[in-house]
């Protein structure tokens, strides 16, 4: 059985999830809390770093502390369906853009969790208004630039589904469960995530919930 220590809000543990569904693994999620680093987490990875992948199938456990590694190794050992296209040059282009997409959205989401779930969390005060209005500004601006991207192929990229759709897929459920999309506005990327939530490897990450903040009323279903 592969372990996975995972955040809620953590992009790369919704997609890790979301690729080993896709390869019908069995998987135990332990959950960590969204800010801080237990024990438990720390002893295995002083760096407390999510996802935290342990495959229990070897004698001690396999243990994969980098995210990225982790997705590797689990194409290794569960190749099919596979994560990545099947050409060398296609395969740079998938990994590339994974950490394209990785680093383009990592200030938006630090915005987000520092005024829409800390601040709910912790009760350190309401959000800034001129700062959830920039999130929601970034958060057009992104999702504008899926519905480019995608409307080709539908894929985020290439002309097969792979890690970078799972990555989006999961970006895009961020945003998603805490409000911060207007999908009237957003007719290309509804079209794409609406395909990507068909999928049943989704329903882990959709059915999963935060404790204080609930999703809106359609966050679950497939025809939104």
């Amino acid at each position: 059985m592969i372990i996975i220590h995972k955040r809620f809000f953590d992009v790369l543990s919704r997609a890790m999830i979301v690729a080993l569904m896709e390869k019908r693994a069995h998987i135990h999620i332990v959950e960590v809390p969204q800010f801080e680093d237990p024990p438990n987490l720390l002893a295995i990875d002083n760096r407390g770093r999510t996802p935290l992948l342990i495959d229990d199938m070897y004698g001690n456990g396999c243990i994969i502390k980098e995210p990225m590694a982790a997705f590797e190794y689990i194409e290794d050992i569960l190749p099919f369906p596979p994560l990545f296209p099947s050409g060398p040059v296609e395969r740079a282009e998938v990994r590339s853009y994974c950490y394209e997409l990785l680093g383009d959205f990592m200030p938006l989401l630090q915005k987000i969790l520092a005024e829409k779930v800390y601040k709910v969390q912790y009760r350190t005060g309401p959000p800034e208004t001129h700062i959830l209005r920039e999130i929601r500004e970034e958060t057009a601006v992104f999702m504008e630039i899926i519905g480019r991207q995608t409307i080709v192929s539908g894929h985020a990229i290439g002309n097969k589904i792979s890690l970078a759709d799972f990555i989006m897929g999961a970006q895009i459920s961020i945003l998603d469960y805490l409000d911060l999309i207007s999908w009237d506005k957003q007719k290309g990327a509804k079209l794409y995530y609406r395909t990507l939530k068909q999928r049943p490897s989704f329903a882990p990450i959709l059915n999963d919930v935060f404790i204080g903040i609930a999703p809106p009323e359609y966050y679950k279903e497939i025809d939104f």
